[in-house]
Parts: C-alpha cells; structure tokens; sequence
C-alpha cells in the first residue's frame, strides 16, 4: 500500500478563521464581505466612511445638533407594505451616535416617542443647553419637533433639511444607511437560523432597532 505525505493547505485568506466568526457574528460590524448577512444587509461595501467637510462644517463652532428622519423597511415590491412599519432615526452631530426606534405609524409625536427623544437629549449631555433640531418637510416630523422643543426648559432651535437637497443633510443619511444596513444584517442573521422569516412588527425586531444602533455607538471606531 502506497503512502502519501498531507500537504499542509494554507488557510483561505478569503474564508474566515473560527476565531474571526466568532468575534463576528454576535455583532456584525465591521462590514465582512465573507459573512452573508452583511452582504444582505449593506451590499459589497461597507457603509460607514469618514465624515466629509461639508459634514462636519455646520457642527463647528455651532449648537449641538440632533438631526431626525423616519426610515422604511418593508418590501419595495408592495406599495402597501413598504410605507408600514416605520423606524425613527436620530443622529447627533457632534458626537456620530446614532438611536433609533420602531414607531407603529408615521404620527410620532406621541407622549412616550416625545419621551424617548427628550432622554436622548439628557444622554447625550445636552439636558440643560440650547440645541437645534434637523428634520426635513415631513408634517409628522415637525410636528415631533415642536412637541419636543415645547416639553424642555431650554431653547430649541428648529433647522429644516433643504427638500432634494441631500448633501445638506449628508451625514443623516449616512447615519441612516448606516443603521439600515446594520439591522437588515441582524435580520437576515436571526430568519437564517430560524428559518423563517420575521414580520417588521414582531417585538424582537423593534428590540433589535435599537441594539443595531447601539452596536455603532459602542463599539464603531471613529476616524476624523
């Protein structure tokens, strides 16, 4: 019987190693072109990049600036499915931190979603200053607005987003596709192991809403 000596195979830099799974996937970030779930959930390339000029311009030497828009994850397919379900998205411009919600309805100026923005305020530090508030032309939007600026003590100056004008507003959505791509991967994750897959307004999607952006907050390395 004729032996053989086993080559020894060098590892596949384009496969991850054990040790590089496990770090991985309780977080998928930062984006892996191996893992499936972060192709599904961002595309090829990761999301996140440096801030520009034009991002950081307006928060030099200016108030705090919270910036809020509402985001949409149902199916592009079906008219009546895209627009349900909606996400509410804050971003701050002086720190990059990122918060988000599931709200059952584009109306968010509801008492306990008026609520959440106000603690959102008081965790970033800003409780007793004077801060602006960005949004677009969006009725439900402004309207959170002004509830919000009406239940603090100190001023809040609204900033409206220039309509079709998305540089003016670049680090927003950013921060939005940012958020999107992060929990579209825990998503794709989570109906991968179940099989099956999950209604937007199941609990454990708008549980997991608000960990995709605490995940950027806590562990994502700015670079300036």
């Amino acid at each position: 019987q004729e032996e053989v000596r086993v080559p020894r195979v060098p590892h596949d830099p384009g496969r991850p190693t054990r040790k590089e799974l496990l770090e991985h996937l309780p977080l998928h970030w930062p984006f892996r072109s191996w893992c499936r779930h972060c192709v599904r959930g961002r595309g090829v390339a990761s999301p996140h990049k440096a801030r520009t000029e034009d991002d950081r311009e307006f928060g030099r030497g200016r108030i705090p600036t919270l910036s809020m828009d509402h985001c949409f994850l149902g199916s592009k397919d079906n008219d009546e499915s895209a627009h349900e379900n909606p996400f509410l998205v804050l971003y701050d411009n002086e720190t990059e931190a990122i918060f988000a919600i599931a709200v059952s309805s584009k109306s968010t100026a509801k008492p306990w979603i008026v609520e959440y923005v106000k603690n959102i305020i008081h965790e970033l530090g800003y409780g007793e200053l004077k801060i602006a508030i960005k949004c677009d032309q969006a009725k439900e939007l402004q309207e959170l607005r002004r509830a919000v600026a009406n239940s603090r003590t100190s001023p809040t100056v609204p900033l409206d987003a220039p309509v079709r004008e998305s540089k003016a507003n670049g680090a927003m959505e950013k921060a939005v596709r940012t958020w999107a791509g992060q929990f579209r991967s825990f998503k794709s994750h989570l109906e991968y192991e179940l099989k099956s897959e999950i209604p937007l307004h199941y609990p454990v999607l708008q549980w997991m809403a608000w960990w995709s952006a605490g995940i950027f907050n806590r562990y994502a390395v700015r670079h300036h």
